[in-house]
């Protein structure tokens, strides 16, 4: 994704850790999934949170806790961790 792009909540990205290169979350159709980095087929867990789409724009978790937000072209965590958003094309 480029800097001048702007998030789009209706396509699939990945949030990507910038100290591991590797997916977090992805994020599709306004629901957050979860990164089985344990897993062999580095498959995707099932739900575990939604997109809120108020602003800041967030990654909610079902019990209605912040896990992240999205600030232009990157996502910030509680702990103020930085990711880079990654459009995946399907």
């Amino acid at each position: 994704m480029t800097a001048a792009a702007l998030f789009n909540p209706n396509l699939t990205y990945d949030v990507i850790s910038t100290r591991k290169a590797h997916p977090v979350w992805r994020i599709r159709e306004r629901k957050v999934y979860a990164y089985l980095e344990h897993d062999p087929r580095r498959d995707w867990s099932g739900e575990i949170g939604t997109l809120s789409l108020g602003t800041p724009q967030r990654l909610v978790d079902h019990d209605g806790h912040t896990m992240a937000w999205i600030v232009g072209n990157e996502v910030r965590d509680t702990k103020g961790q930085r990711f880079a958003l990654s459009e995946v094309k399907e």
